[in-house]
């Protein structure tokens, strides 16, 4: 009797490396695309109603978000056959992870600006606080790291499961 029957054959590295080049090459062409779609329905209530500075830059990061989600999913559900659930959004469990998160973030924040500001690179002018471009600009920066974090997700996705 044949020992090999019951096993099943892996395929080849190669090929492993090709799919996830070949996955990586669609979602990149898929976030694109629905990226620049989506934007260009953004652009017109941005210039009809002279929207500019940071709430521009908000409208525009929430296309490139939806975007990249809208990619993460299509290939999620059209090529692996997975649900949505598998990108691992869920926010359950993870207030110590965010509470770190954020603390890091502020750390590295503070000691750049430290550093700049002591050899003389940056230089404060003047301060003026709006609780409203303060609320803008958090936004903004919420944007741009879940535009990250789905990339980041979608690099675990590419790779074949073990």
């Amino acid at each position: 009797m044949n020992e090999d029957a019951n096993t099943v054959k892996e395929p080849s590295k190669l090929v492993t490396y090709l799919v996830v080049a070949a996955k990586i090459i669609v979602y990149i062409l898929l976030m694109l695309g629905l990226t620049g779609m989506l934007a260009a329905v953004c652009i017109k209530p941005i210039s009809f109603f002279k929207i500019s500075g940071i709430l521009e830059e908000v409208v525009m990061q929430s296309t490139f978000l939806a975007g990249s989600f809208l990619a993460a999913w299509t290939l999620l559900k059209n090529w692996d056959h997975l649900p949505v659930a598998d990108l691992g959004l869920s926010l359950k469990g993870r207030a110590k992870d965010i509470f770190w998160g954020t603390f890091v973030a502020l750390a590295i924040y503070a000691v750049g600006f430290g550093i700049l500001y002591a050899i003389g690179e940056v230089e404060i002018a003047a301060v003026h606080f709006s609780a409203y471009e303060l609320l803008l600009s958090w936004i903004l920066m919420l944007l741009l790291q879940k535009r990250l974090l789905f990339v980041v997700l979608f690099w675990g996705i590419c790779w074949p499961q073990v």
